[in-house]
C-alpha cells in the first residue's frame, strides 16, 4: 500500500507516492489548477493515471489556513477536508496541514543540499530546540518549530503575514520612500512578491510590476531601480528577521523559504541581510548568534508531508 503526499499551491498542484516502509518518492507529477474544478479531481486523475494503487494514507499540505481537519486556499475556491481525502483516496487516515507547516515538518529530513547555510554563529552558541520557517512568495506567513524530547517535531500554525508591519522596518522604509509607507500596512503587504513588485513600482515610477519583474530587471537588464529596491529588501528583511527572532526565539535556526526568498538573496544582496543594523535591541542583536540557512529544496514541502504523516497520522 502507498502514501499519496501533495503539495497544493493556489496556481499549481505538485503530487506524488511513497511506496510502504520506504521515504522515495515516485511518480512525481504537476498540475496546473485552473484545468480541475476541485483538489478532488486532480487527486482523482493522478490516482487512475497511475492505476488505482490501494492507498493507506493521504497527506495534503495546502495554502491556506487548516482549522479542524479542513481548509481553504488563499488564491482559489478549493476546499480540502480529512474526510473528503479519505473518501476520495479510499483511505483510512489522512493528514491536512498549512503548507508552511509542512515546511517545518521537513526540517531534518531534507535531502543533502537542501539547504544553505546563509549565517553561521562565530561561536556555538546555546541551543533550545526551537526553529523557524520564515516563508516569502505569493505570501508571507512563518512556522514556528519545537523538537520535542521524544524527537518529534510540533509545528505550530500561525498567521503572521496579516499582522502589522512592525516599526524597525517603517522607520527605514519611510526614510526612502516618504509617505508612500502607507501603501504597507502589514507584514505580507511588503513581504511577498506582490509587495516587492509595489515597492519597485513606488521607487522607479513603474506600474503593474511583480516581484518576478523585479529580480529580472536587475538580472537582464542591470536596472539601477531593481538594484537600489533589493538592497532596501534586504536590509529591511535584516530587520524583520530581527523582530521575529525575538518573537519566537528560534535559537537553532531560522530559515527562508519561498520564490521571493530566493530571488532576493543572490550574492550581491545577501550581505545586506547578515550585516547587522546597528539598531541594538536590550539584549544585544538578535540574530548575533543565531544560524540562518535558506531553503533550496524544491519539493521540500512533500517531505514535510511525509514526516507529518508519521507524526500525525497515528
Amino acid at each position: 500500500m502507498t502514501l499519496i503526499i501533495a503539495d497544493v499551491g493556489g496556481t499549481n498542484t505538485r503530487m506524488a507516492m511513497v511506496p510502504h516502509d520506504t521515504k522515495q518518492m515516485e511518480t512525481v507529477r504537476h498540475f496546473d489548477n485552473a484545468k480541475y474544478a476541485t483538489f478532488y479531481d486532480v487527486l482523482g486523475e493522478y490516482l487512475a493515471d497511475a492505476g488505482d494503487p490501494k492507498v493507506r494514507a493521504c497527506s495534503v499540505a495546502m495554502a491556506g489556513p487548516v482549522l479542524s481537519g479542513q481548509g481553504a486556499l488563499t488564491n482559489r475556491d478549493w476546499m480540502i477536508s480529512v474526510e473528503g481525502l479519505k473518501s476520495a483516496a479510499q483511505c483510512g487516515r489522512a493528514v491536512l496541514i498549512n503548507d508552511l507547516s509542512a515546511l517545518g515538518y521537513a526540517l531534518g529530513n531534507l535531502p543533502e543540499g537542501g539547504t544553505d547555510p546563509i549565517m553561521t554563529p562565530e561561536t556555538d552558541a546555546a541551543k533550545n530546540g526551537q526553529s523557524l520557517v520564515v516563508g516569502l512568495g505569493t505570501g508571507f506567513n512563518v512556522c514556528p518549530v519545537r523538537v520535542m524530547p521524544s524527537g518529534a517535531s510540533c509545528c505550530l500554525e500561525v498567521e503572521a503575514g496579516h499582522t502589522e508591519l512592525p516599526r524597525a522596518v517603517i522607520a527605514p522604509l519611510e526614510a526612502q520612500i516618504g509617505n508612500s509607507v502607507v501603501a504597507f500596512p502589514t507584514v505580507e503587504d511588503l513581504f511577498s512578491g506582490r509587495g516587492l513588485g509595489k515597492l519597485y513600482d513606488i521607487v522607479s515610477g513603474h506600474e503593474g510590476s511583480s516581484g518576478k519583474d523585479v529580480v529580472t530587471a536587475y538580472r537582464d537588464e542591470a536596472d539601477p531601480h531593481a538594484r537600489q529596491v533589493l538592497t532596501l529588501y534586504a536590509q529591511l528583511l535584516r530587520r524583520l528577521c530581527a523582530e521575529l527572532a525575538l518573537q519566537y526565539m528560534p535559537r537553532d535556526g531560522i530559515y527562508l523559504a519561498g520564490s521571493v526568498a530566493r530571488g532576493v538573496l543572490s550574492p550581491e544582496f545577501l550581505p545586506h541581510l547578515t550585516a547587522p543594523t546597528g539598531a541594538q535591541k536590550r539584549f544585544g542583536d538578535p540574530l548575533g548568534n543565531m544560524p540562518m540557512s535558506l531553503i533550496l529544496e524544491d519539493a521540500a514541502a512533500l517531505h514535510g508531508c511525509i514526516a507529518a504523516e508519521e507524526m500525525l497520522g497515528g
